[in-house]
């Protein structure tokens, strides 16, 4: 809390220049920065490190978007400012986090905290030129110096709907976030199995030992990148827990982003094959998991 207090006495009180508060937190980022880059650190330096960090995700980005969003002469008072800075620097790292997971820095430690003190250097740059704006102004006044002459008991109404609009913003953020990362965005290849006449219906269900199974298999890719691919085929016991039984191999198989591809895909089934599952796997090059897993349930004919 000293912390906090500090930062809102500094942008509280007519001060030259106006931009006291955020040097604080401009000089704070750099000592956490020293410190982050340490892998082994003193019991008083790594409580020390902690304790920025804290600070530093979930209060200084809300502080400076605060300071960036208002007019200098029309800051929030200090519990207005503190609910503020706490709730708009919890609402900015879900989507700051679903920016990084699209990108291949991913989302680790370095990449997060570069992310978020580019938003604090944002708002602190965006801040520093409003508040020397201000400055320069003669009828603009950056804060009195006596808290009782501010009539009412917050901001003016044009700024208290700002307060009301970020306040109402927040959660909205917070929800999207949330409901993104339970209903991720679609995988980018499209995986599928045809039967008779190329239609989604008519699949083989029942086949003797030894019998000829032949399907249509289809790919569309959508990765941003050309993708080669490979299609395995596999037979496992439906009732019994044996190894599964190699069956085809096709590919390797090479698409441009947006191609679609289809063929026939053949195999026997083993001659001593009660009802099977047929798995049919998707490899992308350099892969050892699957990418793509379809199921076939085929009855064995007696």
């Amino acid at each position: 809390m000293k912390i906090i207090d500090r930062l809102h006495s500094e942008v509280s009180t007519v001060q030259e220049p106006p931009w006291h508060d955020l040097s604080l937190v401009l000089a704070g980022a750099v000592v956490l920065l020293g410190l982050f880059g340490q892998e082994y650190l003193a019991p008083p330096l790594g409580l020390l490190r902690i304790t920025l960090g804290v600070v530093y995700v979930l209060f200084v980005p809300g502080y400076c978007l605060v300071a960036a969003i208002f007019a200098p002469g029309a800051q929030p008072d200090r519990a207005e400012r503190i609910a503020l800075s706490i709730g708009m620097s919890a609402a900015i790292i879900p989507p700051l986090a679903l920016m990084l997971n699209q990108t291949s820095w991913g989302i680790r430690p370095w990449p997060i905290l570069i992310s978020l003190f580019a938003v604090t250097a944002a708002a602190s740059g965006i801040a520093m030129v409003r508040r020397a704006r201000a400055a320069r102004a003669p009828s603009v006044q950056l804060a009195s110096t006596n808290r009782g002459a501010r009539t009412g008991s917050g901001p003016p109404a044009q700024n208290r709907r700002w307060l009301w609009g970020v306040s109402a913003l927040i959660p909205l953020l917070m929800v999207g976030g949330a409901l993104h990362s339970l209903y991720p965005a679609p995988r980018l290849t499209e995986f599928y199995i045809l039967g008779r006449d190329g239609l989604a219906q008519d699949y083989p269900r029942a086949a003797a030992g030894g019998a000829l199974v032949d399907i249509q298999v289809g790919l569309v890719s959508y990765e941003a990148d050309r993708t080669t691919y490979r299609i395995e085929t596999w037979a496992r016991d439906a009732w019994a827990d044996a190894r599964p039984i190699s069956l085809a191999t096709y590919g390797p198989l090479t698409l441009e982003p947006g191609e679609r591809f289809e063929t026939h895909l053949s195999w026997r089934m083993p001659q001593d094959h009660s009802d099977s599952q047929i798995e049919l796997l998707l490899f992308v090059e350099g892969d050892t998991q699957p990418y793509r897993r379809l199921h076939l349930w085929m009855e064995r004919d007696p």
